[in-house]
């Protein structure tokens, strides 16, 4: 187990939430939605976390492709932003770009020293 702080309190939020819903306390409109929120918020903790377990890292390279997905959720669509870079080495590397602001400002060709941080994008100079 490797964060055991944060299964134990999922353990005790999860609990808390269907004793509540037990002894009825809670409607079924409440119950979804306080269920829902709490996977969303230990889906952007655990995110979080996995983006600052990694160091950031360097390498001087080329913008090669640029793609952008679409994932549809129950009220809204996100957009994805995926831009691919070739590094001198030859290696070839897809990282995620956050900011649509910053994935706008990049262009196939554009070469610099890339900064990333596990699979996301941080910054070309």
């Amino acid at each position: 187990m490797k964060d055991p702080l944060f299964f134990w309190l999922s353990a005790g939020v999860i609990a808390v939430i269907f004793l509540f819903d037990w002894i009825g306390l809670l409607s079924e409109t409440a119950f979804f939605w306080i269920v829902a929120l709490f996977i969303g918020l230990s889906f952007l903790y655990l995110r979080w976390r996995q983006y600052w377990r990694h160091p950031e890292q360097y390498g001087y390279g080329t913008v090669v492709s640029k793609r952008q997905d679409s994932m549809t959720t129950v009220e809204q669509n996100v957009k994805l932003y995926w831009v691919t870079f070739r590094f001198q080495s030859g290696e070839e590397i897809e990282l995620q770009v956050f900011r649509s602001s910053k994935f706008k400002e990049l262009n196939e060709g554009d070469q610099g020293a890339i900064t990333y941080r596990g699979d996301q994008f941080v910054r070309i100079e």
